[in-house]
């Protein structure tokens, strides 16, 4: 509801108006012109207000995009975009050196796997070759108890 239509409805709830029931029809008249009169000043008010914000706003606008008519405001936006910038691209060397870090990171844990596999591949080479040179002994007796066999039995016929 608003303030005028509260002011018509209820005349002796007014500003200037008093609480007693017995109030006057000229007081509650008086009080409803007042009413209207604050209304009137308080528009006016906003209206002001309203007028410098879109004020501030312009001025805001033209700071931050460096076209205010201050020299000193004009530098002091340029280095402030000069240190962000720089910031930027500190931040983005920061990520690409953390990411050098973790590829070497990981170039270590393949090295150390890769030796692992080349000792246990080194180490199963040496048993094959055990095993090889087992086996070359073992088929040379048996090829020993062949012979013995042989020539006992021919000593034998």
């Amino acid at each position: 509801m608003s303030l005028e239509k509260f002011v018509f409805l209820y005349p002796d709830r007014g500003i200037n108006s008093t609480s007693s029931s017995s109030a006057s029809a000229n007081n509650s008249s008086t009080s409803r012109q007042d009413l209207l009169t604050h209304i009137g000043s308080l528009q006016d008010t906003v209206a002001a207000v309203q007028s410098s914000l879109v004020h501030l706003e312009r001025k805001t606008k033209q700071f931050s995009n460096g076209k205010s008519g201050c020299p000193e405001c004009i530098f002091l936006c340029s280095k402030l975009n000069d240190a962000h910038t720089k910031l930027k691209k500190r931040k983005s060397q920061k990520e690409m050196v953390k990411k050098i870090q973790d590829l070497e990171k990981h170039a270590r844990e393949l090295e150390k796997e890769n030796l692992r596999l080349r000792f246990m591949n080194n180490k199963d080479q040496d048993k094959n070759k055990e095993n090889l040179r087992f086996r070359f002994i073992n088929d040379k007796d048996k090829n020993k108890e062949k012979k013995d066999n042989n020539n006992r039995s021919n000593e034998n016929i």
